[in-house]
């Protein structure tokens, strides 16, 4: 969407006259690049665009992060330069999701005070509606295992309400 919204931008570099490349194609030009020359050319082309990144947050796929590269030629990422990362805990992480959940079943049942959790509410009212949210910090210190997730510090659970009229979602 992003190819196909900035193609005009993108025929500056490359002709692209089939348009954008699929999905798969792009793929399979990354897997065969060499990581660390793209890394160095990719960074050069960055800095002459925004400048230098040095304290700015990069956004990064989590699935990179997680360990998800080409094994066969054996590219992945790294989080030895110092990164940091935030991620979204789902489902499909096992053993690390329930004990997640359970340590905020934990935080919410002795309101947020017996492993040291740090909450924050806030409520907006705004054109007929009422949006909510609620954080909850915790502690990694508190995980038996994190597994892959290297550094991994602490945990944040966000709690969103929206009330329109009669109409409540919860997320």
């Amino acid at each position: 969407m992003w190819g196909e919204a900035k193609l005009e931008w993108l025929r500056q570099y490359i002709p692209l006259k089939n348009g954008i490349p699929s999905h798969d194609t792009i793929g399979r030009l990354f897997a065969a690049m060499n990581s660390t020359t793209f890394q160095a050319c990719f960074t050069r082309w960055v800095s002459t665009i925004c400048g230098p990144l040095v304290g700015q947050v990069v956004a990064i796929d989590g699935k990179t992060i997680r360990g998800s590269h080409h094994h066969r030629l054996g590219k992945k990422a790294i989080v030895a330069q110092g990164a940091h990362y935030v991620l979204a805990l789902k489902g499909n992480h096992g053993n690390l999701h329930e004990q997640v959940g359970e340590l905020f079943e934990i935080a919410e049942q002795y309101n947020c005070q017996a492993i040291e959790a740090k909450p924050d509410d806030t409520c907006e009212k705004d054109h007929g509606r009422i949006e909510s949210r609620r954080v909850i910090a915790l502690s990694s210190e508190h995980l038996e295992q994190v597994g892959a997730w290297q550094g991994l510090k602490s945990m944040i659970m966000v709690e969103s309400i929206r009330e329109i009229g009669e109409k409540r979602t919860s997320e």
